[in-house]
């Protein structure tokens, strides 16, 4: 079994208001992180607390889930 990296999980893309929601349920977080413009094709969970959005053009920009 793969060992998790982070208590959060990705709970859903709402590209129309161009959020991401986090929850971590250990602690009952919440989190929304902005992404920028509508053309987000994916996030993925990196580390405890980072998270990589790659976009249609192949760019991809790591953000911190807790600062």
């Amino acid at each position: 079994m793969a060992e998790q990296i982070s208590a959060f999980k990705i709970v859903s893309i709402n590209k129309d208001a161009e959020v991401l929601e986090l929850e971590d349920e250990d602690f009952g977080l919440q989190i929304s992180i902005p992404i920028t413009g509508s053309n987000l094709v994916s996030a993925q969970i990196i580390g405890a607390y980072d998270l990589e959005l790659t976009y249609h053009d192949s760019t991809s920009k790591v953000v911190r889930i807790l600062e």
